[in-house]
């Protein structure tokens, strides 16, 4: 499937292995944001390798980008009175078949609440955000590789968490340090892995669905757990699902379970390919 996604973006020409051969431009911008204040993080990008990680400051968000100035341009919206802070990079012609690369690093502060909302034409993501304050995390991505890894608990609960790769491979790792009330993770084609280890996920609850591909479901043993399995015709799909779960009726129990707020509740959906739902111990 990576080879698969490779083409993809390779004959887009969104991102290019190969040195930089236009004029390259270089940025790096500071934004101040109020720790009293919600604030908004929009990110835009056309094509290029995204990076976003925790950063050193209490209350300033840091934006290392570089891109070649004949393929794509910028813009960034920061208003500082309404904390919030919007960066766009759009590739000026799809058709333009030379050599083209644009990478943006941003850095979060640990300080501020943040309601993060990144979406991607086509590219590679890579975001370790554990340890920060995020009450809504949604990520879009159109074509690509994704890898979003929460290493360390949230500080606050998460309202919402919402992650979409269309074409591609996601991998989602420690989501129970996410601290989430609701998950919606989905993907059209490719593999998925979600690792919902971490922090016990009471109350919590997630969808999972991917329609062609590989599905991984990694799940705790410090919660209680119900899941529901939906999915499309039998002969096309196969599940695997590992004995620490039982069947009752239509759900699938761990022993920890009691009762949905007290437990973490899943449904999980594939329509073609295989489904495998790991407690991980």
């Amino acid at each position: 499937m990576k080879r698969i996604t490779g083409i993809i973006i390779a004959a887009a020409l969104l991102i290019s292995a190969s040195a930089l051969h236009a004029e390259e431009e270089r940025i790096l911008k500071e934004f101040r944001l109020k720790e009293d204040k919600r604030a908004e993080l929009i990110l835009e990008v056309d094509a290029g390798e995204v990076t976003v990680k925790k950063g050193n400051s209490r209350n300033t968000a840091v934006l290392e980008m570089v891109y070649s100035r004949d393929d794509f341009e910028y813009d960034i919206d920061y208003r500082a009175r309404e904390n919030r802070l919007r960066i766009i990079l759009d590739k000026k012609g799809w058709f333009n078949m030379g050599d083209c690369r644009a990478s943006i690093e941003l850095s979060l502060p640990r300080n501020v609440e943040l309601i993060m909302n990144t979406r991607v034409t086509a590219g590679e993501i890579e975001m370790e955000v554990g340890g920060l304050h995020i009450s809504e995390f949604t990520l879009d991505n159109l074509a690509g590789d994704v890898e979003v890894s929460f290493g360390e608990p949230n500080i606050s609960r998460m309202e919402k968490l919402k992650v979409h790769n269309k074409i591609g491979e996601t991998e989602l790792t420690r989501l129970g340090n996410a601290k989430f009330v609701k998950a919606e993770i989905n993907s059209e084609v490719g593999e998925l892995r979600a690792d919902f280890r971490g922090e016990p996920l009471k109350g919590a609850e997630a969808e999972v669905d991917l329609e062609i591909g590989e599905t991984t479901i990694q799940l705790p043993d410090n919660t209680g757990i119900r899941i529901r399995l939906d999915g499309g015709a039998g002969f096309l799909r196969e599940n695997n699902i590992d004995s620490a779960f039982y069947k009752r009726g239509k759900y699938y129990y761990n022993d920890l379970f009691e009762n949905e707020f007290d437990g973490f509740v899943l449904r999980a959906s594939h329509g073609i390919g295989e489904l495998t739902l790991d407690q991980c111990r």
